[in-house]
């Protein structure tokens, strides 16, 4: 009895835990099955209590709640087509959005599951095939598990995930994680004089709640007895996001800290494209703005500053735009690749947005071409020969893409310099 009740499971008290957290699972065996799918759920004044006030998987009411996330096109009644993102739904007040996606298949044993993009980028994850890790780089140049994929003939049956990034990500969306789950277990066991054919119990723990169901009857084979644990937990923000990534303090003078700021937004920027290289394929059929929302939505994971996007500057708008101070803002021309000479009206663009007193500007340069080299050369000399650039100032970087700043004459006052940030995302 106590190995169909559940109890060794629960005492584990996964979503607890200080290490690992698992998000989603199907694992199958001989004794039971074993699954668990997540996704985000506002914070909002009582949603905790309403979330806790039953064990049905609130997105039962989506239709197919192992669906949430997929994108649709239905039809009403009316016979009109309508468009579903699958990226968020309103439930009893609370907004719902995906964070596990599951991919069922055409049979029952064949599924998988995936992160939602947003969190790879908030974490500036990538994938490693050979560890069946998603991996980052951290603010001590270290490498660390991101989340921990469980593959089973190609398939990812089950992923846990770092619980202080976890945490982290819910307190920068201001959102609990909500994991359902439904387990089942079988024994050759014939139970009936302790339960009869069928009992069903409340269970509750700290921040879960789930019904047991015990029965004899349905049995098969030698399967005398079974059991089914329903229901959900839920793992908690931080109260606070952590600061440890912002590398200045706040008894720096404003200036220094607007300029702090502005080079976070870069190092971010920077880690994005990063990431957006190794999942090349994701975004190479992207345009320039789908590029930049990408960017933006990563950006606002953050505590920068709200970035916002077509954003009016001086005399139109940017693409990216993040205050970091009155005096140091973060603004950014995202472009695809289209030649030499249209980088060079790319930065003649940029300087469109740069007022008097700005003294840095950003170019992402997104390349779907060969030869990324060779274009980074030809972009180099396209700065080198616009009527602005100041010689000799090109000083070449590496910061995981290609990278490189270069110091222009300001076009409003020729006796002012502003250095460019040069990068380059190859999206091959």
């Amino acid at each position: 009895m106590e190995f169909l009740s559940f109890d060794d499971w629960l005492a584990v008290e996964e979503h607890k835990s200080q290490n690992r957290i698992v998000v989603a699972r199907f694992i199958k065996s001989d004794n039971g099955d074993f699954r668990t799918f997540s996704c985000l759920a506002s914070t909002d004044d009582d949603s905790l209590k309403l979330i806790l006030s039953t064990e049905d998987w609130d997105i039962l009411f989506l239709g197919d709640p192992m669906k949430f996330g997929w994108p649709e096109i239905f039809q009403d009644n009316d016979g009109k087509l309508h468009y579903n993102s699958g990226q968020s739904a309103i439930i009893n007040g609370i907004t719902f959005q995906p964070f596990t996606i599951y991919h069922p298949g055409e049979d029952y044993t064949i599924h998988h599951f995936e992160l939602v993009q947003n969190f790879l980028l908030f974490t500036l994850a990538y994938y490693d095939s050979n560890k069946q890790e998603y991996l980052r780089e951290n603010e001590d140049d270290e490498i660390e598990v991101v989340a921990k994929c469980e593959v089973e003939d190609d398939r990812t049956i089950s992923i846990s995930v770092n619980a202080h990034l976890l945490k982290q990500y819910l307190a920068a969306n201001r959102s609990y994680l909500v994991r359902y789950h439904d387990h089942r277990r079988w024994a050759t066991e014939d139970t009936s004089s302790q339960i009869g054919k069928f009992k069903k119990s409340p269970i509750k723990i700290d921040y879960g709640i789930f019904e047991l169901w015990l029965r004899t009857d349905i049995q098969w084979e030698d399967k005398k007895s079974s059991s089914r644990l329903l229901g959900k937990d839920i793992i908690p923000p931080y109260t606070d996001l952590d600061y440890t990534h912002v590398d200045f303090v706040y008894g720096e003078t404003k200036k220094a800290i607007e300029k702090s700021s502005f080079f976070e937004a870069l190092k971010i920027v920077q880690s994005i494209g990063k990431n957006m290289e190794r999942q090349a394929a994701s975004f190479h059929d992207m345009n320039e703005t789908q590029l930049r929302d990408v960017m933006v939505a990563s950006l606002n994971t953050h505590n920068l500053g709200y970035a916002t996007g077509e954003t009016f500057s001086v005399r139109g708008k940017t693409d990216i735009f993040i205050p970091c101070g009155n005096d140091h803002p973060f603004i950014t021309e995202c472009k695809i690749w289209d030649g030499a000479s249209k980088y060079k009206e790319a930065i003649s663009q940029l300087f469109n947005y740069l007022g008097v007193r700005d003294e840095e500007g950003v170019i992402i340069t997104f390349f779907k071409g060969r030869e990324f080299s060779t274009t980074i050369e030809r972009a180099i000399e396209g700065i080198k020969s616009d009527t602005s650039y100041i010689q000799e100032s090109w000083i070449a970087k590496q910061a995981g893409i290609s990278y490189g700043t270069a110091f222009h004459k300001n076009p409003r006052d020729s006796k002012k310099q502003v250095r460019l940030h040069h990068l380059f995302v190859s999206l091959t």
